[in-house]
């Protein structure tokens, strides 16, 4: 060991039996001892963060397991491949919706359409109505003047059948 440590300020000095092989003996047991109380301290310091790695290992390897039987298939494709049909049919539905909107907005024009020829329809149906109105009450009229004027017409024929 050396005589003077000048790193730390203390000096080390080795220990002396007067034997060389007892005194490395000693100095080697001091180095084990100091390095194992060392590790102890080390090993007091980390234990705390040493059983939060284990508690976070379990915690991720229960969700890893969890998350396996999640996405593991009971029959014989792949998850990938089934993802990707889905997507597929997504796809054909998106598409298929687009052409059902189109319709939905020709449609609702031609209604619109319908709609607005029902009620021009629906005019001239007032209009034939109050015609008709007018035509059977004029007819009304001549029926009355054919029965008035009837009994007359028939006189007036007898009188002309008579001088003739």
């Amino acid at each position: 060991m050396l005589a003077n440590d000048t790193t730390s300020g203390a000096e080390l000095v080795p220990p002396a039996t007067g034997l060389p092989v007892l005194d490395v003996l000693l100095t080697s047991l001091v180095a084990i001892a100091v390095t194992g109380v060392g590790l102890l301290v080390l090993y007091a310091k980390v234990r705390p963060h040493l059983e939060s790695l284990r508690r976070d290992a379990r915690a991720a390897s229960e969700n890893s397991r969890v998350a396996r039987e999640e996405v593991k298939n009971t029959h014989p494709t792949n998850l990938r491949v089934d993802l990707d049909g889905m997507r597929a049919q997504i796809d054909s539905l998106v598409a298929s919706s687009a052409r059902l909107e189109s319709l939905h907005d020709e449609t609702a024009k031609d209604v619109r359409g319908i709609r607005a020829e029902m009620g021009q329809m629906r005019g001239e149906d007032r209009e034939h109505r109050e015609r008709i109105g007018g035509l059977e009450a004029r007819l009304d009229r001549h029926v009355k003047a054919a029965r008035e004027y009837g009994p007359r017409i028939r006189a007036l024929e007898a009188r002309s059948d008579e001088r003739q």
